[in-house]
Formats: structure tokens, C-alpha cells, sequence
């Protein structure tokens, strides 16, 4: 029967072979990935073949079987019973490497198994040998209580089969079974009580190698175990005996041991074995040492951090090693160390950054220390300076006087005071000499440290001084002479745009007196549309990218009215950071470029309407005339409406056309001397006729203006578009404006509606032909009142609000 199962075993490893061997190329990538820790790895090979092994498992029920990979040193897939706490590494002792050794499967009986919870099996180990290397190895076993089994079922069969011929037999096989078993039970509870009996060992002689060999197998077990007793009792005592805090924890992070120098750092032994430590330090999940003491855990590699302790405010240097069964950590407190490195630091880059040159001597005046700065003071590299007498840095005439200070011997207090010393090349510097005595740990006296401040230049300046404030007294004269009678606007600003002093030139532009402004920023009179460019320019500014900028941008007055200014900002920085601002009033010559923008409109469209004049308008004519002739006739009768449709449509072409050739009329033709406000009466039926089917209402406020040259047909048609627009732009129960007033030299015409006013974006692009917002529109009404404006030598200007818009023709 242990034949029949051997070779049971031996196919069912050689399936697991073929699986192995068959999933190759997949396993390689896995190991190959950088990114992915030693378990992980581990994980990604089971997930590919334990599905297969668990197949396997289904159709050999008592049958124990697994695949071990010699790259990675674990087991990858086991079952039956499979738990991922069962991949890991077995102990190279154990008898399952020997094929490795003889190449070939090898059969061998294990009394402390690992898939069968340590009983006795029997097992087959089959070499895996890919492309010529080995690569691991697959296992099958069974348990040898089982092997028992099979072979008395196999055993009754035979005696079933024969058991009316075999009957005595049968009583003789089971007696001696009976027997066997009962030895076999004796000779166990011998090996376990570790007594021999010679007479029950002298029936079943063929155990004998057996017992020899576990008696071998046990005395190697306690040597072990005692040389392993020696190893921990060391390990104590070392980790008991270090003053560095220790603790280990197991793989699901508990602690399994606490030392006396962890005990000394707050840890209490006794209130932490067996606990988990990120449930006893809640605060430190998230923390450096929650990641490190993780990642040192997966990727298998020892880490040394340093950071603030999780059981008190002391600075700890830590070293975490992992092993097979967790992780273990060492650390100590180096806040005191830490903090006397950190003193010493900054102390040396406080005495090697320092502008001032900084020496000690001792006691005798010689050198022994020599910073950077000394060295670009005196012009002595320190091989060249340390070692010798102080003396060399002092003129010929102070050693004496110095000498007689007795600084050297001071030792309560510094001494500081002006003088003179010589450099390397020869040249007298003034410094400001600062001298300390250097104490030593019992209070006494080993020498000196002095501190070198170059005040050379400060001398110089002191001597410029006076001459300075003549000359700046005489200058802020000047400057405050020009800054009050300046026509040109200055004022001066703060970082944060507060406004600090302006001239008149700027009260006058914008009609805040010095002590409105002086309370207000530039911001606040800024036109909104303007703030944005002015800040992104102002803070390139003060952050140094630009020294001035200049801008064209607009400023509401106190009034409400627009101005626009040209505005120089530059910086200032002594005696404090400020801004100076030159502005010009340049509100006249935008609205001259306006105008000479929307004329250049209209030139372009005067020279278009030249051109296209005769080329559309004569085709078009033509057209009419055989549409007319071909709607009379009789066949075309059924067409009649089309030829009507397409002759109404070639005629609000051609009005198109005569609109637009009347934008680009360049001088005004039958001028008359006629009175605006008659013109305007003349019109009042039929504004009136259409503000009422609108449900709208007309006003009309008219003040005695005198006569002027007028076209009064385009005078006309100019009003008509204009009032049709405020009609147009105001909802039901609204009132129209019509208004003539003289100002000045000026008679102008003013048509004011109450609609909801004309947004930015659509107020820029007024009066360009084609431009429209109506559904309908053709974009030409506003072209053309602006071209009958250009030929009376009128201008067009328009104020609009969110209660309505007007339009202003001044003649």
C-alpha cells in the first residue's frame, strides 16, 4: 500500500510541476519588479498558482501538497488548509532540500509537518528544474495515520473478499494487526516518555534503526535547545545591560520584549508585552516612526531615523532591524546631543558668516583662530596669520598705547573701543575693536576673543555728512518748489497703494483736495476696468522686477466723470520705499482718438461704398427689371407671389446699399440755415405715432438755441435713428427725452431714454457698421448718424447707466 500511495504522491507532485513550470515566464516578471516588497511578491506568486493547487487538492482530498521557491526562500502555494501565514520560510535543516542535493524526488517521513499541524506524514520533495537551473522544489504528503488507514481498508478488502474461505485467517490478521498496533502504541509512548524497554523492542525488530535514529534526532533536539537557552540568556543580559532602549514586536505588532533601558524611557513592561503598539500609542499612527518602522517591515531593510520620542519630549535617534517573526528597535535620547551639535553649528556659521572679523589669542596675544571675514580684512589667509603675535595688526605708534589698556587681562567684562590697525598690504583701516575673555569650565582665564567692525567708511561718511545736509536742504528746496507749481500731477504712494502727499496739478484733476486724497489709496479712484493692469504693475514694482512702468489708464473724479491720465510710477527707496507718480490729464486726446477711430470707420466705408456702388447695384437692377417682366407673364402666373417675394427682397438690398453708401458721404450737400428746434417739432407726430404702439412715452424739452447750416433731411433721419433706439431699449410704460440746449459755443441735442444702459463691451463697438444687438438689425443706423455727424462738424458722445443711456449730438 506505501507503494501504491508513493506513487500517488509522486504524480500529484509532478501536476504541481507542470503548473510551476507552465506559469514561468508570469513568476519571473513578479520577482523582477522593483516597486513591490519581498511579501508582496511573495502574495503576487500565490495568486497565480494557488487556484491550480486548490484543483489539485479537490481530486486528492488526504493528500498534503505545496511548491517552494528557491529565489524568493518561501512557500508560495500550499493546501489543503491554506493560510497566507504559512508562506514563509522553512529552515534549510529540514529534510524537504535534500532533492536539491540528489536532483531527483526523495521520499522521507516527517514527524513535525507544517500543513498537517505537525503529525507524522509521509512525503515526497520533487526538484523543479527549468532551462537547466533549479529553480525550487514541489511537495506531496500524507499523513502516516492515514498511510494506516488506507492500508487496513486495503487489508479488509482482502479479507472481505476471502472472508467465507478465509475466516480463520481473517481472525489471525486481526489479532496480529491488534498486536501490531498495540506495539506500535508502546513503542510511541516509549519515545515519548524516553524509556526503552529491550523485550517490547526485541518484538519488532525492524524498529530498532528507527528508535535510533529519533534518539539521535532528540539528543540533537536538546543540545539545540540548550545552546539556544545559553544564546537568550546572553541576549538578556546584553540587552538588559545596554543603557540604549530596546523592544521587539511580532508580526502583527506586538510587543514580545521590553529592556530596562526602554523601561528607564517611560515604557512599562509588565502594561505592554502582548499589546499592540499602535492601539497603546494611538498618537503616533501617521507619525515618521509609524512610517519607517512600516517600511523597514516590508521592504526587509534595516532603518535609522532620528525624531521626537511617542512617550515624552525627548529627541530620539532610532535603528529598526526586521527578522522573520517582526521587528526589533533600538533607540536612545539625543536631545542634549543634539542640542549641543546644533549650538556648536550655528555657532561656527555665526562666526564664519559674520561680516566682522573675528579672532581669539591667548593670553600672550597670539593668534589661534582666524575667521573668513578677517581674512578678507586684514588679507591674511589663516596658515598665514594663526600662530603669530597679534602685534602684526597694529600701527607702529598704537602697540604702546594699547599695551597699556590692559585688555588681555580682563575678566568680568568686554572692552570695546575705536582704533586703527594695519593690513597685509599695508593700508590703514579704523575699526571698532570689541575684546571678551575666554573662561574655561573652573572660571579661569585662557585668553581673549576679539571682534574687528570696519568703520572706515563710516568715518568717511560721517566727514560727507554736513555737506550732504547743505546740499539736501538746498535740494528739497528745489524739488518742493517744483512739486507744488508743477502742471504735471505728482503725488507719492505706500506699498500698499495709501496715498501719502499729492500737488495741485492732482486736486485740480481730480477734484479731491491733499487731505481727501490723504485718507484714500489710488484704488479707490481707479476706473474698476483699470485696477487690475495698474496692481499686476505695481507689484512687479515693489518686488523689485522693474524700476518704473508706465501706463495710459482712467480715474473716477469726485464728480463721477472720467478722467484718463498717462501715469509714470517709479520706485523710491531711501530714505524709506515709496512710489512717485507723474500724471498727465490726457482725457481730450482719447476722445480725439475715438473720434479719428470711428472717422477712420467711416472713411474706409465711404471708399467700399465707391467701389461696390455700380458692381452690386446695377446687377441688382437688372434683376428687378426681368423679374417684373417674367411675373406678367402667363406661364409664370403660378409664380406670381415668389416674383413679388423676390423683388421685396432685391429692394431691401438695394436700401441696404443706400444706407450704406450714405455713411460714406464725405461732405454734407443742401445746407441750409435752419433751427434744430423745428426739426425736432416737425418729427414729434411721428415719434409720438410710434412710442404709442409701443406703449411708450415721448417728452420734449426745447431751449431757444440759434440756427445752423443743417441738411435737414439727414438732420432728420439722424433724430429718427436715435429716438427708434431709446424706443427700442426701454420696456413698456418708459419715456423718451428729447432735449436742445446752447453750452458754450456748443448747441447740442440731447435724446435720453430709461432702458436698462448699454454694457461696456457693446459701448466700445458703437457706431462700427454691421455691429448690431438687434435680432433684426443691419448694424448701419449708428454709422450713419455718426457720418451725418462728421459732415456738420458734430461730435457724438453717449452717457450710460444702468436707468438709461443718452446721447449727445453736440452741433
Amino acid at each position: 500500500m506505501r507503494v501504491v500511495k508513493e506513487k500517488e504522491l509522486l504524480s500529484v507532485a509532478t501536476l504541481i510541476l507542470n503548473e510551476v513550470t507552465s506559469h514561468f515566464d508570469d513568476i519571473s516578471k513578479i520577482k523582477e519588479k522593483t516597486d513591490l516588497s519581498y511579501n508582496q511578491k511573495v502574495l503576487a506568486t500565490n495568486k497565480i498558482l494557488q487556484t491550480s493547487i486548490n484543483d489539485i487538492s479537490k481530486e486528492y482530498k488526504n493528500v498534503g501538497m505545496g511548491y517552494y521557491d528557491i529565489e524568493l526562500n518561501s512557500i508560495i502555494t500550499i493546501a489543503p488548509n491554506f493560510d497566507p501565514l504559512l508562506l514563509k520560510e522553512v529552515p534549510s535543516s529540514y529534510p524537504y532540500f535534500k532533492s536539491y542535493e540528489s536532483g531527483k524526488p526523495e521520499f522521507i517521513i516527517n514527524d513535525t509537518s507544517i500543513g498537517w499541524y505537525g503529525k507524522p506524514i509521509l512525503n515526497v520533495t520533487v526538484p523543479v528544474v527549468y532551462n537547466g537551473n533549479m529553480i525550487g522544489h514541489t511537495w506531496t504528503n500524507l499523513k502516516i495515520d492515514d498511510l494506516y488507514f488506507f492500508s487496513i481498508l486495503a487489508a479488509a478488502k482482502v479479507i472481505i473478499m476471502g472472508l467465507i474461505v478465509w475466516f480463520s485467517v481473517l481472525k489471525y490478521i486481526r489479532r496480529s494487526v491488534r498486536q501490531t498496533l498495540s506495539l506500535l502504541n508502546t513503542f510511541s509512548q516509549q519515545i515519548v516518555e524516553e524509556k526503552q524497554d529491550e523485550a517490547q523492542f526485541s518484538k519488532i525488530p525492524e524498529l530498532t534503526p528507527v528508535l535510533e535514529k529519533i534518539q539521535h534526532y532528540t539528543n540533537s533536539l536538546k543540545e539545540s535547545n540548550k545552546q539556544y537557552d545559553n544564546s537568550i540568556c546572553l541576549l538578556n543580559t546584553i540587552l538588559e545591560g545596554i543603557t540604549d532602549g530596546f523592544y521587539a514586536l511580532d508580526n502583527d505588532w506586538n510587543f514580545t520584549y521590553i529592556n530596562k533601558g526602554a523601561i528607564q524611557a517611560s515604557f512599562k513592561r509588565e502594561d505592554l508585552i502582548g499589546k499592540n503598539i499602535w492601539e497603546e500609542f494611538p498618537q503616533a499612527v501617521g507619525s515618521e516612526s509609524y512610517i519607517k518602522l512600516h517600511k523597514s517591515k516590508n521592504d526587509n531593510i534595516p532603518l535609522y531615523w532620528e525624531t521626537d520620542g511617542l512617550l515624552s519630549d525627548y529627541y530620539y535617534s532610532l535603528s529598526a532591524y526586521p527578522y522573520l517573526n517582526g521587528i526589533t528597535v533600538f533607540f536612545r535620547d539625543i536631545k542634549q546631543e543634539k542640542q549641543i551639535k546644533n549650538n556648536l553649528i550655528q555657532l561656527a556659521a555665526i562666526v564664519e558668516s559674520s561680516k566682522d572679523a573675528i579672532i581669539s589669542m591667548t593670553l600672550e596675544g597670539v593668534i589661534s583662530t582666524w575667521n573668513y571675514a578677517a581674512e578678507n580684512m586684514f588679507g591674511y589667509k589663516d596658515k598665514e596669520i594663526i600662530g603669530k603675535h597679534n602685534s602684526i595688526l597694529v600701527p607702529e605708534g598704537l602697540i604702546d598705547a594699547e599695551h597699556s589698556l590692559d585688555i588681555f587681562s580682563s575678566k568680568n567684562k568686554s572692552n570695546s573701543f575705536e582704533t586703527e590697525r594695519i593690513t597685509k598690504q599695508g593700508l590703514i583701516i579704523n575699526v571698532l575693536l570689541s575684546v571678551a575673555p575666554l573662561v574655561d569650565e573652573n572660571g579661569k582665564v585662557y585668553g581673549t576673543s576679539t571682534i574687528f567692525h570696519d568703520i572706515t567708511d563710516r568715518i568717511k561718511l560721517e566727514k560727507k555728512l554736513k555737506e550732504e545736509i547743505i546740499q539736501r536742504k538746498q535740494s528739497e528746496a528745489y524739488l518742493k518748489a517744483i512739486f507744488d507749481n508743477s502742471k504735471l500731477g505728482i503725488g507719492t504712494t505706500t506699498f500698499d497703494g495709501k496715498i501719502q502727499k499729492c500737488n495741485r496739478a492732482i486736486e485740480e484733476m481730480l477734484g479731491y483736495s491733499q487731505e481727501e486724497l490723504s485718507s484714500m489709496d489710488w484704488m479707490t479712484i481707479t476706473h474698476p476696468e483699470d485696477i487690475k493692469k495698474d496692481m499686476d504693475f505695481s507689484y512687479e514694482l515693489f518686488n523689485g522686477n522693474r524700476d518704473y512702468y508706465e501706463i495710459e489708464k482712467r480715474y473716477v473724479k469726485k464728480d463721477g466723470t472720467i478722467l484718463w491720465a498717462s501715469l509714470t510710477i517709479a520706485q523710491s527707496k531711501e530714505p524709506y520705499e515709496f512710489a512717485i507718480a507723474f500724471i498727465q490729464d490726457i482725457t481730450q486726446k482719447k476722445l480725439y482718438e475715438e473720434q479719428m477711430v470711428k472717422f477712420d470707420r467711416l472713411n474706409l466705408i465711404g471708399e467700399m461704398a465707391a467701389g461696390i456702388s455700380h458692381e452690386v447695384r446695377n446687377p441688382l437692377t437688372t434683376v428687378r427689371g426681368f423679374l417684373q417682366i417674367l411675373q406678367n407673364k402667363e406661364e409664370c402666373l403660378n409664380y406670381r407671389d415668389y416674383f413679388i417675394l423676390m423683388i421685396e427682397e432685391l429692394d431691401r438690398a438695394n436700401a441696404i446699399i443706400t444706407e450704406f453708401l450714405s455713411i460714406g458721404k464725405n461732405t454734407p450737400t443742401d445746407l441750409n440755415l435752419q433751427n434744430l428746434n423745428i426739426i425736432v417739432e416737425s418729427l414729434k407726430p411721428l415719434i409720438e405715432a410710434d412710442a404709442y404702439t409701443q406703449d411708450k412715452y415721448l417728452r420734449i424739452e426745447l431751449s431757444q438755441v440759434p440756427s445752423l447750416l443743417l441738411n435737414s433731411k439727414e438732420i432728420r433721419q439722424l433724430i429718427l435713428n436715435l429716438c427708434r433706439n431709446g424706443l427700442e431699449a426701454m420696456n413698456a410704460g418708459g419715456t423718451l427725452t428729447i432735449k436742445t440746449l446752447l453750452e458754450g459755443q456748443n448747441i447740442i441735442l440731447a435724446i435720453e431714454d430709461e432702458g436698462e444702459g448699454i454694457k461696456s463691451e457693446v459701448l466700445e463697438k458703437l457706431g462700427t457698421p454691421f455691429f448690431t444687438t438687434k435680432k433684426d438689425g443691419t448694424g448701419l443706423g449708428l454709422g450713419i448718424c455718426y457720418g451725418i455727424a462728421s459732415r456738420h462738424n458734430a461730435s457724438i458722445s453717449i452717457e450710460t447707466r444702468p436707468e438709461g443711456t443718452t446721447f449727445y449730438v453736440r452741433f
